[in-house]
């Protein structure tokens, strides 16, 4: 680390590594990892594109890394050390979905936390402690199998499993209002189920928007309702197959080909959710603001003041949200929306790039020079 002249602190968030800072991007590069390699293999990220959340976890939610005794043990039995593994890292998960065993944070003996508690590197997980506790032979408090924190460790241990899937939130929040009939109902779901289990923390309420729910809190939902994750899967496929809005934007717009037969959805939309706002009905909205702005604001019962942004605007917005978010799909981004119908050449284009943008990787003679300068330091300086 000293040889690649990276500072004892680096600034990035416990096990989301984007952004990524330039002593982390070093780092990378040593390793051979490309940025969108290092947040599928090193990161909880997988589990939140699951569910379709591009945002980055809440620092309440990443204070000391956890770990599992029983994993401690089995990890030093099949590789030679421990390792901290993601799914116990993945927030509201205080179980082990292997072992059953409460995921712990610091030793037993001495209570001393480890890894660290501020914006530094994530210290390594060894068997030993440093006053000379052995973490594998704490006594293991055990969970039931039907016990709901249990189930929820396995619910996200098959999520953050199967990250090469892309969820969308809008269609999670969907199928769960199908399970519970509105947003009152969810709400009160959350808090019944978990509003007495310590340390879970639900910060979403019926007053907000459902695209505020986070990766962590759709799943509390699907477990609360005894819904399994093969079962959660089959069910939002369902719905993205019945519904237009799931489509890809390619094929939705070559279906919206004028502005009448965007009327039509929208109409429709509003007739079977006459409480929610049509602004939620996105890209029938959207393509009748764009050509037919005037019908738009003469709806009646709701208000539509919102201006129509430019092209200009659309394209800064655009650009500023993929180099917030990391490059993730916005697909259900207003202004992503907008450029797929009124400037998809422009669109096409950014993606391109993006997908030409080259892996930071070095190569293999670099690395081997690297390695061989550090380890002469190392054999050079004096013993500690």
């Amino acid at each position: 680390m000293r040889s690649l002249s990276i500072e004892a602190a680096i600034s990035y968030r416990v096990f989301d590594l984007s952004p990524c800072s330039p002593s982390t991007s070093t780092l990378l590069q040593y390793l051979g990892l490309s940025q969108s390699e290092a947040e599928k293999q090193l990161s909880t990220r997988p589990f939140l594109d699951r569910f379709g959340d591009h945002r980055a976890p809440a620092a309440a939610h990443v204070s000391a890394p956890r770990y599992c005794p029983q994993c401690i043990a089995d990890d030093t039995d099949q590789h030679g050390e421990p390792f901290w593994h993601t799914v116990h890292q993945i927030p509201n998960v205080f179980v082990c979905p292997i072992h059953a065993t409460v995921l712990l944070d610091g030793c037993h003996s001495c209570g001393m936390k480890f890894g660290v508690r501020t914006s530094r590197l994530i210290a390594p997980l060894h068997k030993f402690c440093e006053c000379g506790a052995d973490l594998r032979l704490v006594g293991k408090e055990m969970r039931r199998r039907s016990d709901k924190l249990y189930q929820l460790a396995v619910f996200s241990q098959f999520a953050i499993s199967d990250g090469d899937q892309t969820g969308d939130m809008s269609q999670m929040a969907t199928y769960l209002l199908s399970k519970t009939n509105d947003v009152r109902g969810l709400h009160a779901l959350l808090q019944s189920t978990w509003g007495s289990k310590p340390g879970i923390r639900i910060a979403w309420n019926f007053r907000t928007s459902l695209h505020q729910l986070r990766a962590w809190e759709v799943s509390a939902a699907l477990v609360a309702l005894n819904i399994s994750y093969d079962e959660a899967t089959e069910g939002i496929a369902k719905i993205e197959s019945k519904n237009s809005f799931g489509e890809s934007p390619h094929r939705l717009y070559e279906k919206l080909s004028s502005v009448d037969h965007a009327k039509k959805i929208l109409e429709e939309y509003i007739e079977k959710y006459p409480h929610k706002h049509p602004c939620q009905c996105r890209r029938a909205y959207e393509f009748i603001r764009i050509h037919d702005y005037e019908w738009i604001e003469n709806l009646p019962g709701k208000k539509h003041k919102r201006k129509l942004t430019s092209i200009k605007e659309d394209r800064e917005s655009i650009l500023g949200y993929l180099k917030k978010s990391g490059g993730y799909s916005i697909s259900g981004f207003p202004a992503y929306i907008r450029a797929r119908i009124r400037d998809e050449k422009w669109l096409d284009s950014v993606y391109t790039r993006k997908a030409r943008k080259p892996s930071m990787r070095v190569d293999l003679e670099q690395r081997v020079a690297i390695i061989e300068k550090a380890m002469i330091e190392m054999m050079q300086s004096p013993p500690q």
